[in-house]
Formats: structure tokens, sequence, C-alpha cells
């Protein structure tokens, strides 16, 4: 258990961990946590810092693990949209989107909840939600993900309650 750098390149300076695509991966920088969970909340703070975007993307329990839902951030849109399918299969449908004005260089609390069919996000002072009958599948994977350099995350946290047995 615990987390798993995927793609990409990870690393923790001075207690911030910081995610860098890399160009030859041809795909986003992606650090995973492995869990089983229905309902979650997940909190962290995060800086933009020289990358073009920041997502919060959940998977489900069914192997291989297809893609449910994310939470995209950048300086200007915060967007939510439901996933399917999984690596060539993944298709993407954008629900809700926000235009926002985030500062790279600053630090935005994020708090995201998933509860039932309803997908809630707060990103410094910004709301979002959108539903779907998807975001109510059991999870087992949250995925750290960025585009470009220099993203930036801390004091990440999830806080689920176990689906049944």
């Amino acid at each position: 258990q615990g987390w798993q750098a995927g793609i990409g390149e990870w690393r923790i300076e001075g207690g911030v961990l910081i995610g860098d695509e890399l160009p030859e991966d041809n795909h986003a920088s992606s650090l995973t946590h492995r869990f089983e969970a229905t309902d979650l909340i997940i909190t962290a703070e995060v800086q933009l810092g020289t990358a073009e975007q920041i997502a919060f993307a959940c998977r489900d329990t069914v192997p291989p693990n297809l893609h449910l839902g994310r939470l995209y951030i950048t300086q200007d849109k915060l967007w939510i949209q439901h996933m399917s399918g999984i690596a060539k299969t993944t298709k993407a449908e954008r629900l809700v989107t926000k235009e926002v004005d985030l500062k790279p260089d600053e630090w935005y609390n994020v708090t995201i909840e998933i509860i039932g069919d309803q997908y809630r996000a707060m990103v410094g002072d910004e709301e979002i939600e959108a539903t779907h009958s998807r975001f109510a599948d059991s999870k087992a994977i949250l995925a750290l993900v960025n585009r470009g350099q220099g993203a930036k995350y801390r004091n990440v946290a999830i806080w689920h309650a176990k689906g049944k047995e």
C-alpha cells in the first residue's frame, strides 16, 4: 500500500512533493495511492508553479482499474470530468467548467468530496460540483497527476468509508 510513482519524475524537497512530466513518457506524470472506498474526501494544498495543470484522478475497483472522474486545476479554469476506460480506451466527458484566476506561485487549499453520485471540489475560494452515476462506484486508486514540470503538493490526506465487503 502507500504511494507509488507511476509515470514522470517525483521528488520531495523541504516537505513538498514535486511532480515533473517527462516528455519521453508522452503522458502526464502520475503518482498513485491504492485503497478501497465508496465515498471519499481528499484534502491537499497545491501550487501550480511552472506546471500547466494539476489533476486529482480516481479509478475504480475493477481490474485494470478503469477511470472514474477527475478534477483539473489550471491558472484560468477548474473542471470536473467523468471518465471511463483506461490507457488507449480512455474517454472523458467534461461535466462542468469554471473560470478562475489562480496565481502559479500561491498555495491553494483543495478539498474534494465524492459522496454518492456527487463530486464537489473547492480550490481556494472557488467551488465547483457535478453529478454522474459513475461517481458512486467503488474507488481503488487516487492519482495525483500533472502536465508540465514543477507541480507542488503538500499535506495530502484521504478520508474514506469502506464499501460493503
